[in-house]
This record gives structure tokens, sequence and C-alpha cells, in this order.
């Protein structure tokens, strides 16, 4: 009697002590799941160049990035502490990419509802349902919507 006592304390310990551990949710190639790949005919190296810049310097909730051949177009979404300090970040963010990018025109913005415009732009990026005149378009629409806007 006393040996099952012991196997089935020995047996409960062992599933509490599993279901104990700590999971963090992400698999081991989803380091950072803000920065989404974008793959079709319109180059986009430069903008997720911007993404991984912005990145390494300063933690942030989102960071979506589109380009086309001489602008690339930056929303942000800042965590809430820093956005009592918005104009700072903003500014901080955008002369570190123009440093970076002496081809392209750097157009940084934190307005919740330029991220939704460039998340849903680069959404159709990654299906590949966007042509490269209409990407100009679409990037130009973003950036008068966003300088109506501030």
């Amino acid at each position: 009697m006393g040996r099952y006592v012991i196997v089935i304390s020995f047996l409960l310990l062992l599933v509490l002590n599993a279901c104990a551990t700590n999971n963090t949710g992400q698999s081991a190639n989803e380091t950072n799941p803000s920065i989404l790949r974008t793959s079709t005919n319109c180059n986009q190296e430069p903008s997720e160049h911007a993404k991984e810049l912005i990145e390494q310097e300063h933690e942030l909730n989102e960071v979506i990035a589109i380009n086309n051949d001489d602008v690339i177009v930056i929303a942000i979404d800042p965590k809430q502490h820093d956005r009592l300090q918005l104009k700072k970040l903003e500014k901080n963010l955008k002369d570190s990419v123009e440093s970076s990018f002496h081809k392209h025109k750097i157009e940084l913005s934190t307005d919740q509802k330029i991220v939704l415009e460039l998340r849903k732009l680069e959404e159709r990026i990654t299906n590949g349902t966007l042509s490269r005149a209409d990407l100009k378009k679409e990037l130009e629409r973003i950036r008068k919507l966003s300088k109506e806007q501030t």
C-alpha cells in the first residue's frame, strides 16, 4: 500500500510540474509578430530594413512600412507610456530612418487611421493583388490622408 501512495504522489507531482511550465505562447521562429515580411513583384526591401531599424531603436506595438521607388511611408503604434512624448518619439525615429535612406523621402505617422490603411495595403501586397501602379496610387492617397489629419 505504501508503494502505491508514493507512485501516485510522484505521478501527481510530475503532472503538476508539466502543467506549471512557463509557456510564452511564441514559437521559436516567431520572435516579433509586428514585423510582417512582404514578398511581391514590388520591391519592399527598403521598407523591411526601415522596420527592422525602428524595431531595434525603440519598442513599439506595431511598425508598418511600405515603399515605392521614391518614398517610404511608415506608421507606428507606440506603447501606451510613449504616447506622452509622441512628437519627440516621432522626430527621433524619422531622423534615424532618414539618415539610413538618402534616396527615399520618409513619411512617419502615429495616426491610427494611417496604421489601419497601411495594414490593409500591406495585406494586399502580401497577397499579390496589387500592381506597381496601384501601389503608387494607394501610397499617394495615404500620404494625402496623413497630411490632412496633421
